[in-house]
């Protein structure tokens, strides 16, 4: 439907001033072009550098953003302001029309405009004199946030956590702004219910419509339905006869409605709808999704802005980081409450792909207020962000936020002085109301006993990571669902390392992107190579020690989500802190800040899948053989088994599986080799007689399904002899082949992704390798492949 919006394109400019000063003149300052949507840090960067954006105090000064429009024609025109961070002003030919103070709430303004020129500006209100002024004192204090008045400000902690790598903290018009004609605003949704009563979709909708009309027509699948308009809202009920049902990626298909409105000929599509049913299994002290009637391991990671500068709706960029998700075997994001909400894009995305959205309100770590006017400002604030997530069947949880329990408990104070209204009364009355039936968590962690219990409820489990456990421990903590695990500071690939940072680890920029705790005398760094020592046995040194690093956070990750997946594991789920780095360097991200997938996402991606073979250590019982089916369709295959003797040897079995649909099943490795082999050492007689595994998983028209391979008896590397690796490529593809054993091979193309690397290959092992283009300007791939065999004794 053709619209006429004013400020479509319209140019904006930006002046810094002192707080409460007058609005600069165009002799007072340097005004700076804006882009709107974005942020003042984005305008600031792009004009004097990242690194200007970054050393930026944003919330010292006000800011301001001016353009002029034109209206042809006087009249009553609607001025939509979809997200402002985060105090502002909104001034039309130099009076002030409308004010803000939450950065996730958005405003209409009624102007009545004469024909003519007219000056809009947005002043945007600095943070630091509101943040100084004295208020009731918080009853604990933040380990993560330095400034406890943030407690009372509704925006984004991005830019304001010094324990995460430095950001930028955002400002200014971060949503679009529109200035619509009369009547020229698009019909919108201001209701929707989507449901399922037996075997048939329940839609209920109320529209709102700005233009003068008496009727509108409601399409949905193959029903049309004409419904009248009053006092500009249309009412429909729709019924959709045994509609497909939506399904996690890998679990069944995505299936989708256009809910489309027809005013005056034209059509609208209002939103994509999707019928599932979702619950969650608290038995036991535990947390499973259970979507359709059937159980979902939930994995993948804690989202990250594709754009944490400039905090813009970039659509390529969004969808090439969830398309990766999916590669990577996602079924779950989570926006994290120390963040910020994320757009109908993103969520469009979701809905397309498969991927659970598990959705936090922005609270996090801080103690937040009781006051009723702050309390009645988030219910407004996440009732118009759940309105948006209205019939999304991406949409699988909300939660109160992050570690606001967790914070005081950890503190140690009782349970009567850690009571917090907004997330025990007011935000489950909000999604009761608005998203009913959505599965509520008061806080990530909670549950059980006290939220600082990884064996109960929600789970943020660190025990191998920042707390520095064997990896054992994955078995022992016997999480039931870790809404944050595993973080690791990860060098990004090597050649998208030298393009990030040219000067390597010798860059002054190399430290800023790793993640350090308040008040510890280490950080994340220190936190892999600790895995290294204990993974390899070495201290990690020039460049093979940064092949060490990633190494062991692959190998760490990639055994804790196999202990995780296993037939008669009790855990529902686990996401990984998190999904991207935030700035060039070793972050926590599994693809970096430049999106490009870490070698902690390749490990992942073969554990993840939606049918894989995995291998977990049971000690004397030997390696033990779980088969993953998530598909709805039973499983009939081959696992072949190839044990590589210590001295070369080669000894191979075969037998036959069945995995029910939406299943998984396991046998002992000895089981399918028909005799007792000790491929772990565990009984520890004399030397070790083995050196590696290799367990694949064949269809039964002879098609490979997925392979798992093991380095026998542990994962040690240096000295091994250099394998004696070669390759060859033919366009996108590249055929490798290895004489001897190759423990974490690299395939390495500059522009590419490959389809798999940082893998093992036993001897005279082939693998075919796919390569994909990140963008249409990558040049022929120049491939480099490299293995940690060879290294020093």
């Amino acid at each position: 439907m053709s619209t006429s919006d004013l400020l479509a394109s319209a140019s904006w400019r930006l002046a810094r001033a002192e707080p409460d000063a007058p609005r600069p003149g165009d002799d007072d300052v340097a005004w700076l072009c804006a882009r709107v949507p974005g942020t003042v840090a984005l305008a600031w960067s792009i004009a004097q550098g990242a690194q200007a954006g970054v050393d930026l105090d944003v919330d010292a000064f006000d800011w301001w953003f001016t353009t002029s429009v034109h209206a042809e024609t006087g009249g009553t025109y609607l001025l939509e302001l979809e997200g402002v961070a985060t105090m502002w002003e909104l001034l039309v030919d130099g009076g002030v029309r409308a004010t803000g103070s939450s950065m996730w709430q958005s405003a209409g303004v009624s102007l009545d405009l004469e024909a003519g020129e007219h000056d809009l500006a947005l002043r945007i209100v600095a943070l630091r004199p509101v943040l100084d002024q004295r208020r009731p004192r918080p009853r604990w204090r933040s380990r993560l946030v330095a400034d406890s008045g943030l407690r009372w400000i509704r925006t984004s902690l991005l830019g304001r956590m010094p324990a995460l790598a430095p950001t930028w903290a955002p400002a200014g018009p971060w949503r679009p702004v529109h200035l619509w004609s009369p009547g020229a605003r698009p019909p919108r949704i201001v209701d929707l219910t989507v449901s399922l009563d037996a075997d048939d979709g329940i839609v209920d909708v109320c529209i709102a419509v700005d233009r003068d009309v008496e009727s509108v027509t409601v399409h949905l699948a193959s029903e049309s339905i004409d419904v009248g308009v009053v006092d500009g809202m249309a009412h429909a009920r729709m019924t959709v006869v045994d509609p497909e049902r939506w399904w996690p990626h890998g679990y069944g298909r995505q299936s989708l409605y256009d809910l489309v409105v027809e005013v005056g000929g034209q059509r609208e599509t209002l939103r994509r709808i999707g019928f599932r049913t979702l619950g969650v299994d608290r038995s036991d002290d535990g947390f499973t999704l259970v979507v359709n009637g059937v159980r979902v391991f939930a994995r993948g990671a804690t989202w990250s802005p594709v754009d944490p500068v400039g905090l813009r709706d970039d659509v390529v960029a969004l969808r090439r980081d969830l398309t990766t998700a999916v590669g990577l075997g996602a079924t779950m994001l989570r926006v994290v409450g120390t963040q910020t909400y994320e757009s109908a894009t993103f969520f469009d995305l979701c809905d397309q792909l498969g991927i659970l959205v598990w959705q936090d309100a922005m609270l996090a770590t801080l103690d937040p207020p009781d006051d009723s006017e702050w309390l009645d400002g988030v219910a407004a604030e996440l009732s118009e962000v759940l309105h948006g997530l209205q019939g999304r069947p991406s949409l699988a949880v909300v939660c109160g936020g992050t570690e606001t329990l967790q914070q005081p408990t950890m503190m140690g104070l009782t349970a009567d002085r850690r009571t917090v209204p907004v997330i025990e009364q007011t935000i489950p009355s909000v999604v009761d109301l608005v998203v009913p039936g959505t599965p509520y968590v008061v806080s990530s962690p909670s549950g059980g006993d006290l939220p600082t219990h990884s064996g109960q409820g929600i789970a943020h489990w660190f025990g191998v990571g920042g707390y520095r456990l064997p990896i054992t421990d994955a078995r022992r903590a016997a999480v039931r669902f870790a809404a944050e695990c595993l973080a690791f500071a990860t060098p990004p690939e090597r050649w998208s390392m030298a393009r990030l940072l040219p000067g390597g680890i010798a860059d002054d920029a190399w430290l800023v992107g790793v993640p350090c705790d308040r008040d510890t005398d280490w950080d994340f760094l220190d936190v892999t190579d600790h895995y290294v020592a204990e993974v390899f046995g070495e201290t990690p040194e020039g460049e093979r020690g940064l092949d060490l690093r990633r190494a062991a956070a692959a190998y760490a990750m990639s055994e804790v989500f196999s202990d995780w997946r296993r037939h008669g594991s009790t855990c529902g789920g686990g996401l990984v802190l998190e999904w991207r780095d935030r700035r060039p360097g070793p972050g926590w991200g599994l693809v970096d800040s430049a999106g490009v997938p870490k070698a902690t996402w390749h490990a992942l991606r073969r554990v993840l899948a939606p049918v894989a073979v995995l291998l977990t250590d049971e000690g004397l019982d030997g390696l033990r053989v779980h088969v993953v089916n998530d598909r709805a369709t039973p499983l009939d295959a081959a696992l072949e088994v190839t044990v590589v003797g210590a001295h070369g040897s080669v000894e191979e079995a075969a037998a036959a599986v069945h995995v029910d649909g939406h299943g998984v099943t396991s046998t002992t490795l000895d089981g399918v080799l028909g005799v007792f082999r000790d491929v772990v050492h565990a009984y520890a007689f004399g030397d070790a007689q083995y050196s590696a595994v290799r367990v694949t998983l064949r269809a039964q028209d002879g098609t490979e399904l997925a392979r798992v391979h093991r380095l026998l008896p542990d994962q040690r590397v240096a000295g091994l002899a250099d394998p004696g690796l070669t390759w060859s490529v033919t366009g996108h593809r590249v055929e490798v082949t290895t004489e001897g054993l190759a423990p974490w091979v690299v395939v390495e193309a500059p522009g590419y992704v490959a389809s798999d690397s940082w893998f093992h290959l036993l001897p005279g092992e082939s693998r075919t390798v796919h390569l994909a283009a990140l963008d249409a300007s990558a040049p022929a791939p120049a491939v480099v492949l490299r293995s940690l065999a060879g290294g020093p004794a």
